[in-house]
């Protein structure tokens, strides 16, 4: 696998003030009907409106709650107080994954901030340097809903390759500046029967990464869920309105992500999902859950 033969030492940071930008409607970008930095095909998966830049209503961007972990679906999520914030998706567009890193900064200030994008695969983190992306990225500004703050939405190709190998990889974003900013979050993905999907967290507490965690209401069942992400069609016997939940335990640590074992696995119904009729299948195997807070120390 090409990102992973570059070795740590290939780490780039880049300066978010000066990236190539170009626009949604340039040709091989992906769709962003209310050109608020997030792909229709993102938006979709998030379960928010693409013609509408605030799909709640709550007077806060989609993108700035994506960007804050507060849900942009439910108007009495809100964001809690931090200084800088950052909020990482994922979606297949044609034949790239692109990684989508939202960033809320209260002061305003993107000029001294670096942006670095990694991927770990076999327990090795690795920073990705600017060949691996390719040539299209994406810069987009979104005011934010207090005046002399900023949101930023960072939008890059990944080829979908880091799979080849291992059908399972996590891919981060930290955002380091002056001031003590140093944050991160993540995504998991694996390749499951042709479907390329991400795997979540359940947690029942609001605030979680939007790309670790799903809040549930009620009692968890399980550990884990996994869905296609945004653009990746299941396979056509996958079954619609489930997805499959999978109960984990802690088995210990490579490379700064938790490993666990799945002990039961079931498809629940309920969800805008779909569910692998092997899904049951995947007991007593491993899966790898990479903890933002890790990267940057916490």
């Amino acid at each position: 696998m090409a990102a992973l033969a570059l070795g740590v030492g290939t780490a780039v940071a880049w300066n978010l003030s000066r990236p190539r930008v170009v626009h949604a409607s340039v040709v091989g970008m992906p769709a962003d009907a209310d050109g608020d930095g997030l792909s229709n095909k993102l938006e979709q998966a998030l379960g928010t409106d693409p013609y509408v830049v605030d799909s709640d209503a709550d007077g806060i961007s989609d993108t700035e709650e994506f960007a804050r972990h507060s849900s942009p679906s439910k108007s009495w999520d809100t964001p809690g107080s931090a200084t800088a914030s950052i909020g990482m998706g994922i979606t297949l567009e044609g034949a790239s994954l692109r990684t989508v890193a939202a960033i809320y900064l209260a002061d305003g200030d993107l000029d001294s901030k670096a942006l670095k994008l990694g991927i770990v695969a076999k327990g090795l983190p690795v920073y990705l340097p600017k060949v691996v992306m390719g040539s299209v990225s994406n810069l987009t500004i979104v005011p934010a809903s207090i005046p002399g703050q900023l949101v930023a939405v960072y939008d890059c190709p990944i080829s979908p390759a880091v799979l080849r190998t291992t059908g399972s990889a996590s891919l981060f974003s930290i955002l380091t500046g002056p001031g003590g900013v140093n944050v991160a979050d993540a995504v998991n993905i694996s390749r499951l029967n042709g479907a390329i999907c991400q795997r979540f967290v359940l947690t029942t507490q609001p605030g979680g990464s939007p790309g670790m965690s799903i809040q549930v209401a009620g009692p968890i069942s399980g550990g884990t869920v996994f869905k296609p992400i945004g653009g990746s069609s299941p396979p056509a016997t996958w079954t619609p309105g489930e997805i499959c939940n999978q109960g984990t335990q802690l088995v210990g640590y490579s490379g700064g992500a938790a490993v666990e074992e799945v002990v039961s696995a079931t498809c629940e119904s309920g969800w805008d999902a779909y569910c692998d009729p092997s899904c049951s299948a995947s007991v007593g195997s491993t899966i790898t859950i990479l903890d933002p807070a890790v990267l940057v120390g916490g």
